[in-house]
């Protein structure tokens, strides 16, 4: 990655249902393609899938040029129960995704589910996806994670180029204690995701499912400031992370090429001027989706 923050697009939206609000939307492959084709076009640094991601890796793949001009990361399926060889499902997941995404080899391939990253058989994987780095089946390698206990417990984090975290104006508490600074420091790259917190940050509050009311506060604050501001909270969402220094990438999701534009127009700005401690969540359970639920 170049020194200047990079923002890449998610597609987990391109496989089926996702997020806290809107979830039944889903891009179809006309939407997908012109989504994919600006982002392309726009010189988004990286396209973000994974394997779990319902069909999404697919879907992309259809919509990718022959000769992809932009890096693509992905991420490995679940670890099969009694696995008797992690080099061997680590290699056919690779090429699998490959396959999948049209004959595009992924830039970038990262453990996805953190009970296989801390589990027993974390080291181990870790280890196999370096062995596709050395042999330059791949060029960076990562893991995605949620919170600093599983960073902590996670063997392979050594061998790591980057890692994926959950970092937003409500949820700083990789930023507060430290963790994301000490991960740079030791030379991984940090890239943020959650940005709009499943799309809550930049919901109405009516708008906001029954068992996450107890955000509303929080996400009221964003939306009042944002407008004292004459700002939206996507100005405010975005400027956040542009000012973090201990994020390295931003990888957010949208579903139409409109969405697209103007979350592009809001990153070419500057980051306004904020406290932005002010507007943190604290340690809030809710901030972790796994926590959610079903939200219908």
């Amino acid at each position: 990655m170049t020194e200047h923050k990079q923002l890449g697009l998610g597609t987990v939206q391109l496989g089926g249902d996702y997020g806290a609000i809107d979830h039944n939307v889903v891009p179809d492959l006309s939407d997908a393609r012109a989504l994919i084709s600006l982002a392309i076009d726009s010189d988004v640094a990286f396209l973000d899938t994974a394997a779990g991601y319902g069909n999404a890796e697919s879907v992309l793949g259809a919509c990718l040029p022959a000769a992809c001009p932009i890096p693509v990361v992905t991420k490995l399926p679940p670890l099969p129960e009694g696995c008797a060889d992690i080099p061997g499902f680590v290699s056919q997941s690779v090429s699998e995704s490959t396959a999948n995404l049209g004959g595009t080899s992924p830039t970038t391939v990262m453990i996805h589910r953190p009970e296989d990253a801390i589990g027993p058989r974390g080291a181990e994987i870790a280890a196999a996806l370096a062995v596709l780095k050395s042999e330059r089946v791949v060029t960076e390698i990562g893991v995605s994670l949620y919170d600093a206990s599983e960073i902590e417990a996670f063997p392979g984090l050594p061998d790591m180029d980057c890692i994926q975290l959950p970092v937003s104006i409500l949820d700083q508490r990789l930023v507060a204690s430290g963790v994301l600074r000490d991960l740079r420091a030791g030379g991984t790259q940090v890239i943020a995701r959650s940005a709009y917190l499943q799309g809550v940050l930049l919901a109405p509050a009516d708008e906001i499912p029954a068992p996450l009311r107890d955000l509303e506060r929080c996400v009221a604050e964003v939306q009042v400031q944002a407008a004292a501001l004459s700002l939206r909270p996507i100005d405010l969402c975005l400027g956040y992370l542009k000012a973090c220094a201990d994020v390295d990438a931003v990888v957010i999701g949208v579903k139409t090429a409109d969405q697209l534009r103007e979350t592009l127009e809001v990153w070419e700005r500057p980051a306004p001027a904020c406290d932005w401690e002010a507007f943190s969540a604290g340690e809030s359970g809710l901030l972790d989706p796994r926590s959610w639920g079903a939200l219908a």
